[in-house]
C-alpha cells in the first residue's frame, strides 16, 4: 500500500536529509516517483536544502553564519511547538 500525500509531506525535510529509516525512506521514494502533487514540493524541498547548504559553506563571516543557524533552529523550534492545524 502506498504512502499517502500527508504523511510524505510529514517526512520531506528528513527524506531530502536522508534521516530516514531504509524502510520508510524507500516507501516515500515509491511514493514520489508516481505522485504528480507531492514530487514538486519534495523538488523544492530539496531545491532548498542545496541552496542553504551552499550559502553557509559560503558564508566567510563566522558571526554571521551562527546568527543564521541561531535564527534556523529558532525557526524549527517555533514550528515544532506549533499545534498541527
Amino acid at each position: 500500500m502506498m504512502m499517502k500525500c500527508e504523511h510524505v509531506m510529514e517526512l520531506l525535510w528528513e527524506f531530502v536529509d536522508g534521516e530516514l529509516p531504509a524502510a520508510e525512506e524507500q516507501a516515500v521514494r515509491e511514493h514520489l516517483e508516481v505522485c504528480g502533487h507531492c514530487f514538486p514540493q519534495f523538488d523544492w524541498h530539496r531545491a532548498y536544502a542545496r541552496f542553504v547548504h551552499r550559502a553557509a559553506t559560503r558564508m566567510e563571516n563566522p558571526a554571521l553564519r551562527r546568527r543564521v543557524f541561531a535564527a534556523l533552529l529558532r525557526a524549527t523550534a517555533e514550528q515544532a511547538d506549533q499545534p498541527d492545524l
